[in-house]
């Protein structure tokens, strides 16, 4: 976790008070970077004995020949594409923005969610990739919205705390009584 990883949002008016609060940071990848070498060597070991053994191909040996050999190049590119940003913020007027959108749905810049009903923000280890956690909002009914993913277990708890921390903050200034916690759970 680097120093530069979250960064706090806080907005305050003219006189002082909170107006909006959240955070901002930068996901990775949510594809281990271990599966993915181990995928780009299978496809370019595969595309070199397709080469080698097969003669004159045929045009469906050609065309899988022409895949496997150019798929560790998109691979090998998404190792080096830069972190996505995820950014949430809570503001007074009950409002829950995602300027960078959800990590499915980049289109979604708002949460149609009060703050009334969010009763818990985790992490919880994703099931598609072991060692990656997601960070989720809970909602008092039960629903969940996961707003990022792809973190390590500290990003993910850090992010997880930062963000209650906000929130808290947010609800003590308006004078609400609510407050929030932070859980990490793990589920294997």
């Amino acid at each position: 976790m680097s120093k530069s990883f979250y960064k706090n949002i806080e907005e305050r008016d003219a006189s002082g008070r909170l107006v909006a609060v959240g955070g901002e940071w930068r996901e990775s990848s949510a594809t281990p970077r271990g599966l993915v070498t181990l995928w780009l060597l299978v496809a370019l070991v595969g595309g070199f004995f397709t080469l080698a053994f097969m003669g004159r191909p045929s045009a469906g040996v050609q065309i899988a020949t022409v895949w496997l050999t150019l798929m560790p190049i998109g691979g090998g590119l998404s190792l080096l594409l830069p972190r996505r940003h995820r950014s949430i913020v809570f503001a007074a007027g009950d409002d829950i923005k995602l300027p960078y959108g959800l990590p499915v749905r980049n289109d979604i810049k708002r949460l149609d969610i009060s703050q009334a009903d969010i009763a818990n923000i985790e992490a919880r280890q994703m099931s598609f990739a072991k060692g990656y956690f997601e960070v989720r909002l809970i909602t008092q009914n039960g629903e969940s919205v996961v707003f990022s993913y792809g973190l390590s277990d500290e990003d993910a708890l850090e992010v997880t705390t930062r963000l209650t921390r906000a929130l808290v903050a947010l609800r003590s200034s308006l004078g609400e009584g609510r407050t929030a916690e932070a859980v990490v759970t793990l589920i294997r």
